[in-house]
């Protein structure tokens, strides 16, 4: 489970997008979350976990696309408690 928070303090819209992969199967980044202007928007998400699941997140200027994104970060912990 993912909880947490985006905050912006500018003008600017901002996304949280998410990739996972399992089996070695790697899906596109799917949009969580997004924050146009000053504000907070919740990010709240679930995803069941086998052996081979990991989950990567990015931040992104915009609301549409994944082509200006900070570094992505795991999400991904050992071992996994379902």
């Amino acid at each position: 489970m993912v909880q947490g928070e985006l905050r912006n303090t500018g003008t600017e819209c901002f996304s949280v997008w998410v990739r996972w992969t399992d089996d070695w199967v790697v899906t596109p980044y799917t949009k969580q979350a997004s924050q146009c202007g000053g504000g907070v928007a919740p990010v709240n998400m679930r995803k069941s976990y086998g052996l081979t699941t990991t989950g990567r997140l990015t931040v992104c200027r915009g609301t549409t696309d994944t082509q200006d994104c900070g570094e992505d970060i795991s999400l991904t912990r050992w071992p996994i408690n379902n």
